[in-house]
């Protein structure tokens, strides 16, 4: 059999030749990478959206020289849930239009907390806008600006948003946003702030500082901080935006918990009405209870219910099955960690985490949260049913559905309590509450990544 091949010839060109081609392209790549910073100035844009479901850690440093408290590079590394790295997202280093620099202390424990929307569009992400190599920290932020980046779910950076008004002088640690539009903001100074346009920001509560935490369930604020007298708390009602709201400590967290990061709040009970499990990573030894620390609301107090015992933990994120296995990751500065929780509401958590994946030398883990979601990803189905505490059906019942951002969505169960809400946003956050006419429902929390087909909502009798 002949091949149909043409033969190709070769011979070796002059090195001025070799030198011009090598031109040529290297200008053609630094061509492509500098359209990837949009007109505006957002932005770079990335070349794949997440993939639904994956870990985002926020990762310090390129590994090639050793890190200190000076301005480091920073990149959104994902990772699937079993470890897997998949790629990196680099925070810009430059100026370029509107767009700020988003750098961070290379050695600093108290920042780097990045946490996802409430609509589960965007990831949050703090910074400096500083050069490489500067003491950010100790400069006042009307010099370097604290900066707040978001990430779509298609990888699309803006860090547009900088304010001179943030932790001057001090750690930017955390930010929490509804849907990527309005941000309130931590650092170990200055209280918590908000900021519906920045580069302004007002004062929503001094009722304590250096608050490394901030992050919103369950349409409730909340922050956790590692000095004074409270180290969980709901901030006012709902999401205050405006000045001289109060801190108020969560009953049974007491100050022995002396270094909560981390915090992950789920409804584990359709007993309980809203949240009900508490989870914390605690930056403590061992022997001083350090690890993920588990609570369960009863009687109005949060009671301790076990740990997964360890050193270092501060990241911390977590998912909720429909069966209520609780799959929690975790970030120490070196590792990323996994804890699966199967003993529900009021069970003792025991055993140490899993480690997942270890940070390269000279870079540092800081925050986890899961990836955001695209606008272009597909929309999801959840079909559950109605039952009484003896497993008789919940017909003619009106299931409301209530998203993060308000927007409200209704079915009616069938005569054997089925119902299903096709065409819900992935990645949103809903409220389900049920008005039966002889059964009656605790509100129930969902977090809707996927299809869910079996979701089972059992009356209070």
């Amino acid at each position: 059999m002949m091949n149909n091949y043409s033969p190709v010839s070769c011979r070796v060109l002059p090195a001025s030749a070799s030198l011009l081609i090598l031109f040529i392209l290297a200008t053609a790549v630094f061509s492509q990478a500098g359209s990837a910073v949009t007109k505006s100035g957002v932005g770079r844009a990335a070349s794949q959206a997440f993939t639904i479901g994956d870990l985002v850690i926020y990762r310090v440093g390129t590994g090639t020289s050793s890190l200190s408290g000076a301005a480091a590079a920073v990149f959104l590394d994902e990772y699937t849930t079993d470890g897997t790295f998949v790629r990196s997202i680099t925070m810009p280093t430059e100026v370029v239009g509107q767009a700020h620099r988003l750098v961070a202390s290379g050695s600093s424990q108290y920042e780097g907390y990045l946490t996802r929307t409430a609509n589960g569009r965007y990831l949050i992400v703090p910074g400096y806008d500083g050069p490489l190599g500067s003491a950010v920290i100790a400069m006042d932020a009307t010099a370097v600006n604290r900066v707040i980046g978001k990430v779509d779910g298609d990888g699309n950076v803006d860090t547009t948003s900088g304010f001179g008004d943030v932790a001057s002088n001090a750690s930017i640690s955390s930010a929490a946003s509804i849907d990527g539009n309005s941000f309130w903001i931590t650092g170990t100074k200055g209280g918590l702030r908000w900021s519906g346009s920045a580069p302004l920001s007002n004062v929503v509560s001094t009722s304590i500082n250096n608050i490394q935490s901030v992050a919103i369930f369950d349409g409730q604020l909340y922050v956790g901080s590692i000095s004074g007298t409270i180290r969980m708390g709901t901030v006012g009602d709902g999401t205050p935006t405006s000045s001289g709201e109060i801190v108020t400590s969560l009953p049974g967290i007491t100050t022995d918990i002396t270094s909560p990061y981390g915090f992950y709040f789920a409804d584990l009970s359709s007993q309980v009405p809203g949240m009900d499990t508490l989870y914390i990573a605690n930056d403590q030894t061992i022997a001083n209870g350090g690890g993920v620390l588990k609570f369960c609301l009863i009687d109005g107090v949060w009671t301790a219910s076990g740990r997964s015992p360890f050193v270092g933990l501060r990241g911390l994120t977590a998912g909720v099955s429909n069966d209520g296995v609780v799959s929690l990751y975790a970030t120490s500065a070196s590792g990323l960690y996994s804890v699966t929780d199967t003993t529900g509401y009021n069970g003792v958590l025991s055993g140490a985490p899993t480690l997942l994946a270890t940070a390269a030398v000279n870079t540092n883990f800081r925050g986890i949260a899961f990836a955001p979601v695209s606008p272009s990803a597909a929309d999801v189905t959840v079909t559950g049913r109605l039952v009484t505490s003896q497993g008789a059906a919940v017909g003619q019942a009106t299931v409301i559905l209530t998203s993060s951002s308000g927007t409200i969505q209704s079915a009616i169960s069938n005569p054997f309590g089925y119902f299903s809400f096709p065409s819900l946003t992935a990645g949103e956050t809903y409220v389900i509450n049920i008005n039966a006419r002889r059964a009656a429902f605790r509100p129930r929390t969902l977090s809707v990544e996927d299809n869910i087909s079996d979701l089972l909502m059992i009356a209070d009798e």
